[in-house]
């Protein structure tokens, strides 16, 4: 399974944990996980969280996760 397709492999949650900017404004349409847990630092790109959002997939940003 490519990196691509692990971002958008169907799941009810995805764990960004490796690379800063992993989501981004090409992968973040494909997302089809129901929640997102940012692991990593930075894994989503301020482009992105606006597609998020607007998809209503819920997002527990960095700063939360790693509390």
């Amino acid at each position: 399974m490519s990196y691509e397709e692990v971002l958008t492999a169907v799941c009810d949650v995805l764990v960004p944990a490796a690379l800063e900017g992993a989501l981004n404004q090409t992968s973040a349409p494909e997302v089809r996980a129901k929640l997102i847990v940012e692991a990593a630092n930075a894994p989503s790109t301020p482009e992105a969280d606006e597609i998020l959002e607007r998809r209503g997939i819920i997002v527990v940003t960095d700063i939360l996760a790693g509390a």
